[in-house]
């Protein structure tokens, strides 16, 4: 068989078959219609007699036909394989002669799809692995969505119109808010886990059933139907040893006695932060008409011909009709409906397909070098392949031979990008800001591993497949003739200059996208957060309904924890939050300023923050204007409030603050709960560093009423000062521990941590995202330049005999130098313009992620392309002073 037949499909080849079959059988009715002739009979007739006796034609043509194509297919694999191990062989002693070039080129690739297989698998893990649940596709996460922008939490009396006026597009919906739940167990300290109370259809979302006992059920959903509690599988493991006999259990949950019914799969730890545990929600009557508070996480499961738009469109009918029937609550909410796993993988998703791209890049860089390399080893076989080809290699047999010598040398810089993937993994996990979703699962897997295949194959064609058809290409006269024409210029060798152009281009982009992200996180870390974080310790208390129903004892035992905690030595203040700054975590209401008419348009949304005196010290957040809480503000004095400096302009514009009147967060017609404002404090950035400070109203622990409390669990944060400052705040936990101890011993202290660690959680996802993106700029810079310097060295080499008849008829050093240095930095010159075009481009898509710098800031495009060029031409200039030596005597002896 040709060459050419064997590189064509099947397909095509049948019609060469059926003309042989055509053929071979028109043969045998002409020999036995001649044969009848013989006999006597006319021609006429012995056609006709010898059709006959062969039967019907069109099934022996048929037959004849398939059995053809059938051997023309195992003779074309076998020759296919045959030739293929030919070509592998050939290949491995091709790597094996030319060791030092097949290292290189290895460790190239390496370095680009073990970096590349590293991020893919931290993007599989976060982003593109289905989640663990049925259909996971059809679980949407439903949110309050503000007229003006943002989402918020759903009130109970929203939700239950929500499920039932979107029944026709919802199999099931159902909410949760999540709640510590203090673990008292004999013999044991207590401990707070994180736990949530769900209604009955909870775990009918996901699809979800218990690997032991049972999930809820409508009986359960019940207040006083009995306290029923299913526990997370790592829960069950790590505070019960895994007892089989778990089922049936009493156990001691905020005080009160709950029986365990279930134990759900570990499949159903989804995440690091899924719940600990879960009870029913449980609303009564006046929970379920509570309309102005919303603390509900709301998820649906979609009916199966529903997409989430489809839903969208719907609930956004009820939340209209809604809003006409309580202008009160929802006359400026809608309903935002998103996909679940989009919202559990949020910001992140972005930023991981970001460094993904950006890791192409390097990978297509590592390419090019390594094209550069075949294309310079090409010209060195220049002979033995025109000598093959003399002796009748096609030119496709050549190209499928170097095509093969190229998957051969990426196969092996895909083994070692796989090894150097499995300890990148491990490095991405270990430097990741905490809160990303599913990180823990990021491996290299079965699916990484399949991914490092294919990319080894691609990447092979694109470094492999310009080289090979330059190598093969029937007339190699201009090749081997190159090194002896009279002039140098940089772009006669088109695709090598091109090449450098390529990664010059690259590097550009990746290096500004770089140089953006740090200089925005150098600002973030310039930002005043409004608060001294140094050595100031947090810890969550949770007082149990039982024993603590009453708000009097709620006040007095917080009151007895904070004088107990500031008699610990080293503790220089001390106070209470409902939530400290940069926790993620908010609660939200409306005010009125006094003076306006208590109707919906003039309510104004803000968070709230309760809090104790001494919390704006222990803080280090100032007090601008009036005072802080004190003693006095107890539950028989006027109500007081402090604004921060934002709600004080957006109240009362050009005016003092101090002694103006808002309402209460309960506020109402009937009773406005007029709250005099004692004083102003600066503000601070509460939702993140990069987030703008917002108006803010703080109540005093003293003046909480016993319904808040209950909405509240009756739950504030610790916060507490070391006086030794930076650094020592890990220090007060054991004694912050001790001192709740001595107030009441089942109390337990749950998220522990220092300010400092919640200052840094907020910083930490931009500098990842800088970290990881400066660094691969890094190797995205220094390929490239390795890329100049081969190439320039190249054609130095070349151009050995070129240089010396220049410097012969009178060139100097310095001229030589200039000649090869200018050769060098025009395709630098095209790549930094081509590059600096699509770098403006590009780094649009980083606008979400950057702070006080715009995506086309031209202070960080100079220095990027300043830097680049000066890499540039620090490499080219080795290649120039070898070029400067070149002795003219010894190139005329040859």
């Amino acid at each position: 068989m040709s060459g050419w037949q064997r590189v064509l499909p099947a397909r095509l080849r049948r019609g060469a078959v059926a003309g042989q079959v055509d053929d071979e059988l028109a043969f045998h009715l002409e020999m036995r219609a001649q044969e009848y002739v013989d006999r006597g009979l006319t021609p006429e007739a012995a056609r006709a007699e010898a059709l006959r006796r062969m039967g019907d034609l069109e099934r022996v043509r048929g037959t004849c036909r398939a059995l053809g194509e059938a051997k023309e297919r195992d003779m074309a694999r076998a020759e296919w394989f045959e030739e293929a191990w030919q070509d592998l062989r050939f290949a491995a002693r091709q790597l094996l002669r030319a060791r030092a070039l097949t290292a290189i080129a290895a460790l190239t690739l390496a370095l680009g799809i073990g970096a590349t297989a590293a991020i893919f698998g931290v993007v599989d893990a976060v982003v593109l692995r289905p989640l663990p649940f049925d259909h996971p596709e059809r679980i949407v996460k439903l949110r309050s969505a503000a007229r003006g922008g943002g989402v918020s939490s759903v009130s109970n009396a929203n939700f239950l119109d929500w499920r039932a006026q979107g029944a026709a597009v919802f199999e099931v919906m159902a909410a949760e808010v999540q709640t510590g739940m203090t673990l008292s167990r004999p013999g044991d300290v207590p401990v707070l886990l994180d736990g949530a109370r769900a209604s009955a259809d909870w775990f009918r979302v996901f699809g979800a059933r218990a690997a032991m006992g049972r999930t809820f059920g409508a009986d359960d959903d019940v207040p006083g139907r009995g306290n029923v509690v299913v526990l997370a599988d790592r829960t069950w493991q790590k505070y019960f040893h895994a007892d089989p006999r778990i089922l049936g259990r009493a156990l001691q949950l905020n005080g009160t006695s709950y029986t365990v019914i279930g134990v759900m799969p570990a499949s159903f730890d989804y995440v690091e932060e899924s719940e600990a545990l879960w009870v029913p929600l449980a609303l009564s009557p006046k929970d379920a008409a509570n309309r102005g508070a919303g603390y509900l996480t709301v998820l649906g499961r979609l009916r199966r011909d529903v997409a989430p738009e489809d839903a969208a469109r719907a609930m956004a009918l009820v939340g209209r009709r809604l809003a006409q029937q309580y202008p009160e609550d929802n006359r400026d909410d809608g309903i935002s409906v998103k996909p679940f796993a989009a919202d559990l993988t949020g910001d992140y998703s972005g930023r991981l397909l970001t460094l993904l791209g950006a890791v192409g890049f390097v990978l297509l860089i590592a390419c090019a070098n390594v094209a550069n390399l075949l294309l310079a080893r090409g010209a060195s076989r220049a002979k033995e392949l025109a000598l093959r080809s003399a002796l009748g290699a096609g030119r496709a047999r050549l190209v499928r031979q170097l095509l093969t010598e190229s998957v051969a040398l990426a196969l092996l810089g895909g083994v070692l990008g796989a090894a150097l993937a499995v300890g990148g993994v491990r490095a991405l996990v270990a430097i990741a800001p905490p809160g990303v979703p599913r990180l823990e699962q990021a491996a290299v897997d079965g699916r990484v591993l399949a991914f490092t295949l294919l990319l080894s194959v691609a990447s092979s064609i694109v470094f492999g497949l310009a080289p090979a058809l330059r190598a093969a290409r029937p007339d190699l006269q201009p090749t081997l003739r190159e090194g002896g024409r009279g002039t140098m210029p940089a772009v006669r060798d088109r695709l090598r200059a091109g090449l450098v152009v390529a990664e010059v281009a690259l590097a550009l982009v990746l290096l500004t996208g770089a140089g953006l992200l740090t200089r925005s996180a150098v600002l973030l870390h310039r930002v005043e957060p409004g608060f001294d974080p140094a050595g100031v310790l947090t810890a969550r208390i949770m007082l149990p309904e039982a024993g603590y129903a009453d708000a009097a004892r709620v006040v007095e035992t917080y009151r007895r924890i904070g004088e107990e905690v500031r008699r610990v030595p080293g503790v220089k203040d001390a106070g209470f939050v409902l939530m400290v700054p940069l926790a993620d975590d908010d609660a939200a209401a409306t005010v009125t300023a006094e003076g306006k008419p208590l109707t919906p348009e003039n309510r104004i949304p803000v968070p709230f923050r309760i809090t104790s005196g001494g919390y704006f010290q222990t803080m280090g957040i100032p007090i601008v204007r009036g005072r802080d809480f004190t003693d006095r503000d107890d539950a028989t004095a006027p109500r007081v409030a402090i604004v921060n400096e934002s709600l004080a302009r957006k109240l009362w514009p050009g005016q003092d603050a101090i002694g103006k009147r808002l309402t209460q967060i309960t506020a109402s017609p009937e009773d406005p709960g007029w709250t005099e404002v004692v004083g102003v404090v600066r503000d601070v950035r509460e939702k993140g560093i990069g987030i703008p400070t917002r108006a803010e109203v703080f109540y005093p622990v003293a003046q909480t009423n016993p319904r808040l409390w209950a909405l509240l669990q009756r739950s504030l944060v610790l916060v507490a000062r070391n006086g030794r400052g930076a650094g020592s705040a890990s220090a007060l936990e054991r004694p912050l521990r001790a001192a709740v101890a001595r107030i009441d011993p089942d109390l337990a202290l749950g998220s522990v941590r220092s300010m400092d660690d919640y200052l840094a959680a907020s910083l930490a996802t931009s500098r990842f995202t800088s970290l990881l993106l400066g660094a691969l700029s890094a190797i995205g810079l220094a390929l490239a330049v390795v890329g100049i310097y081969g190439i320039i060295a190249y054609f130095v080499t070349q151009r050995v005999p070129e240089i010396g008849v220049r410097m012969a008829l009178g060139a100097t050093p310095r001229g030589i130098r200039v000649l090869v240095v200018r050769s060098a930095m025009r395709p630098v010159a095209l790549g930094v313009v081509l590059g600096a075009a699509a770098a403006v481009g590009a780094t649009r898509l980083l606008r979400a992620y950057l702070f006080g710098v715009t995506p086309t800031d031209p202070a960080t495009i100079v220095v990027v392309v300043a830097l680049l060029l000066g890499a540039a031409l620090a490499a080219s200039l080795v290649p120039a002073r070898r070029a400067m030596r070149v002795d003219p005597a010894t190139v005329a002896r040859g």
